[in-house]
């Protein structure tokens, strides 16, 4: 029997990669971020945990990104697929697609992240 998605604590925990107060704690990401966590970035690479930690780490200030039509589903036991739209500072469209696994607690096993070509709907929620 599937688990019910819980898409509010999902919904949470993707956008606490947006905050600095998580991003800039390794000891956070370590918590988020599967051991096997890999990213396939907009930019058609592919990224490891190592990789995406020190990203992460780099940066000062929390990531302007609205985030809209927040998804999620049960795919398995104790696992989640997630998918929702964003928009950047620099005004780039982009969908998401994030696979959550729960072991011990939940953590982000995989994530995607594919431009979009325009997005007139998106509009900026407060979270």
């Amino acid at each position: 029997m599937k688990k019910k998605c819980e898409k509010e604590m999902l919904l949470d925990l993707e956008r606490s990669l947006f905050r600095h107060e998580i991003i800039s704690d390794r000891m956070k990401l370590e918590e988020l971020l599967h051991e096997r966590f890999h990213e396939m970035g907009s930019s058609g690479m592919l990224y490891d945990r190592a990789q995406v930690m020190e990203a992460l780490l780099a940066l000062n200030t929390d990531r302007n990104i609205a985030m809209v039509d927040f998804t999620c589903e049960s795919v398995g036991s104790d696992c989640f697929l997630v998918h929702y739209r964003t928009k950047n500072e620099n005004g780039a469209y982009y969908y998401r697609t994030s696979l959550w696994v729960r072991e011990e607690r939940m953590k982000l096993i995989f994530h995607q992240s594919t431009r979009l070509a325009m997005d007139p709907k998106i509009k900026r929620e407060r979270g």
